[in-house]
């Protein structure tokens, strides 16, 4: 919620015959003392007057001006620390976490040097005890908000609750000291003091520097010999560095063509081992050949023996009836008596059978000769896939 105060113009003009003045345009305050609301006050040209009744927050306006443009004394805030100057709550409201003031300056006449027509000066403040410090929402340090108003020497003055009381109650001393500060001396004085204080310090180090020029003449000796043992080193240092250089290079090279020879050796290992691949494909190929001609030939001699076996059982079949014939002719003999025409059956008989017996025994030699040929062509083959 924002709160507009109207202004009252009682001069048109300012004060003739001063320095750059300082034309303030607004100022704004949140959260500061019993500003807990953000409120705006807006100063119009001439003499500006705010008038409230006691405890409406008017020497909180001036405090305020104070407090944005990097017053540091909490005395005369009427405080005793950061916290003090924060809304610290009431009945409808919490209590603040920080307090911020900004106030924006007419720099039309570029009193300020900053090229900006309007210049806003804010700050704020945390229950922490941190202070933030923004030039034109720029964060800057405080030595920068007060070196930029110090440049307005005599443009304005603050002049706070009792103060007239109080000047008027001084000592000589007291009231010195304010004239200096209204006549903008002690901003000189500030100067001269950091001057001497960076004198003493340029003193002080110009004493130490003595002290550590005495300290290091004896030792001069030995430092330059160090220097030139370092300079030796470090050229010692530039020709192991270009050594080792060499020495890498070197090894680098070497390293690539062994490199090339294992490739190229790689390559003709490859090669050897798709020809050996190539050879052992071939060699699987008639070892699947050979092994399907010896299924063959099992199966031609399992026929063989199969075969073999019936001319067997025929042999046997013409030995029994051979044998049958023998006694058969022996019993014709026997008989031989009763007739020749049935000694001559008999005898045709026995030649017949005769004839058939030797057509058997020379099928069955046929036979047994065939089932040699198949043993031996059966034991080459597999004395060939031993071999494999």
């Amino acid at each position: 919620m924002s709160r507009r105060t109207r202004t009252d113009d009682i001069s048109p003009e300012p004060p003739r015959g001063r320095g750059p003045g300082m034309r303030v345009r607004t100022l704004e305050l949140h959260g500061f003392k019993s500003f807990a609301a953000h409120t705006r006050l807006e100063f119009d040209d001439g003499v500006a007057a705010v008038v409230g009744p006691n405890g409406s927050g008017k020497s909180n306006l001036v405090e305020a001006i104070r407090w944005v443009l990097g017053e540091q004394s909490y005395s005369l805030l009427r405080g005793k620390r950061t916290e003090d100057v924060i809304w610290s709550g009431g009945s409808k409201r919490s209590p603040a976490g920080m307090a911020e003031v900004s106030i924006t300056l007419d720099n039309s006449d570029h009193a300020l040097p900053l090229p900006y027509s309007e210049v806003t000066i804010t700050r704020r403040a945390y229950r922490s005890g941190e202070n933030e410090y923004l030039i034109n929402r720029g964060r800057v340090r405080l030595r920068d908000v007060l070196g930029l108003t110090s440049s307005l020497g005599q443009g304005y003055c603050v002049v706070g609750q009792g103060t007239i009381d109080a000047a008027l109650s001084l000592t000589p001393e007291g009231r010195r000291g304010m004239f200096e500060e209204a006549a903008d001396i002690t901003q000189h004085y500030a100067r001269r003091d950091e001057a001497l204080r960076k004198l003493s310090e340029m003193e002080a180090n110009a004493t130490r520097v003595a002290d550590l020029l005495a300290e290091m003449r004896p030792r001069l000796r030995s430092l330059e010999r160090q220097a030139r043992q370092a300079r030796q080193r470090e050229r010692d240092e530039a020709q192991l560095r270009e050594l080792l250089t060499s020495y890498y290079s070197r090894a680098v090279r070497e390293s690539e063509q062994e490199l090339g020879r294992a490739r190229e050796a790689l390559r003709t290992s490859e090669e050897q081992l798709d020809t050996l691949r190539e050879s052992a494909e071939a060699a699987a190929s008639r070892e699947r050949g050979l092994a399907e001609s010896a299924s063959r030939l099992e199966g031609e001699i399992a026929t063989l023996e199969r075969e073999r076996a019936q001319l067997s059982a025929k042999e046997a079949e013409a030995s029994t009836l051979c044998r049958h014939a023998e006694d058969r002719l022996a019993e014709l003999r026997r008989e031989a008596s009763s007739g020749e025409a049935r000694l001559a059956a008999a005898r045709e008989t026995l030649e017949r059978q005769r004839d058939e017996l030797r057509e058997a025994v020379a099928a069955a030699e046929e036979v047994a000769r065939g089932l040699e040929a198949a043993e031996r062509e059966l034991e080459w083959a597999e004395s060939e896939l031993a071999a494999r």
